[in-house]
């Protein structure tokens, strides 16, 4: 395979673990991926984001799996992927794409109005939107902004990086919704959007309704009355359709034994595991696996 015209990028920013900057220990913050004309196989493995991560494909032919979507790969196209989705390519060739990530106290950091925005209402959906040709090249043109302040340092660059993430935020907002009705018709109040963006970003399946309580400073009655009220689901089973969510992605993409699913997962026995699966999908994890194999 020639790879003599292929050109792979990427960089980061990154901050100290600890608040005072003493840990030599760096997390990447925000980061970019750029690829031209790529035929190897950088991307051709399934990977997890622990991060928001935006996908802007310019060109190329394939396919790739996120969650249990399976997208083929379109010119002018965009992708977004919440904190915890797996993402499989498949047979990609000549890709031109730009792949930004933020983790998610980075990106909400950003802008406080974000929760307000469709994109951040939407739970365990991968979203795609195709573009116009000059909605790509205004994505574009953001996109090498911040590819350009995460390669050079100065005092303001952080700042920087936050202005022009937000821009690319509220664009890629714009251009998936252009055409849809809101999310949701009804006005709803603050707490059950916080909740729900939670939902997006938080990977840990133990937490209880008391927990989230504790997080928004009200009694569980009281979340859990107001989520179901706006929602028509309970908490608990907001709880529960996130970790089989998780469940299923790890089915499909994830060679791990279904007893290593259930420990990560948070079960200390892998029965109860097949049983809650089993219950909600109305297949055993194996039978899942199985059938949903791309």
């Amino acid at each position: 395979m020639d790879l003599s015209k292929s050109k792979i990028k990427f960089n980061s920013f990154t901050k100290p673990l600890d608040d005072l900057g003493n840990n030599n220990s760096q997390q990447n913050i925000v980061g970019y991926i750029s690829l031209e004309n790529d035929n190897s196989e950088y991307f051709n493995f399934a990977r997890r984001f622990f991060t928001f991560s935006i996908i802007h494909i310019f060109k190329g032919t394939g396919n790739f799996v996120v969650n249990e979507t399976k997208y083929e790969i379109n010119t002018n196209s965009v992708y977004f992927a919440y904190p915890g989705h797996l993402l499989s390519p498949k047979n990609l060739l000549n890709l031109n794409a730009v792949i930004l990530y933020c983790t998610p106290d980075f990106l909400l950091s950003c802008n406080k109005n974000f929760i307000d925005l469709d994109l951040f209402q939407i739970q365990d959906t991968p979203l795609s939107a195709q573009l116009t040709i000059d909605e790509s090249n205004e994505l574009r043109e953001v996109e090498n902004k911040i590819m350009f302040e995460i390669d050079n340092n100065h005092r303001k660059k952080e700042e920087l990086l936050k202005t022009l993430i937000s821009q690319h935020v509220f664009l890629v907002d714009r251009d998936y919704f252009r055409n849809d009705k809101p999310v949701s018709d009804k006005k709803l109040p603050d707490i059950v959007k916080r909740f729900i963006a939670l939902m997006n970003i938080n990977q840990n399946f133990t937490l209880s309704l008391s927990d989230l309580a504790d997080t928004f400073n009200v009694s569980s009655d009281h979340l859990n009355t107001l989520i179901k009220k706006y929602t028509n689901k309970p908490v608990k089973t907001h709880i529960k359709e996130k970790m089989i969510a998780q469940a299923k992605n790890l089915l499909i993409h994830s060679d791990f034994e279904i007893k290593e699913i259930a420990y990560t997962l948070g079960f200390n026995y892998p029965q109860y595991f097949n049983r809650a699966f089993k219950q909600t999908v109305g297949r055993t994890p194996g039978e899942f696996r199985l059938e949903f194999a791309f």
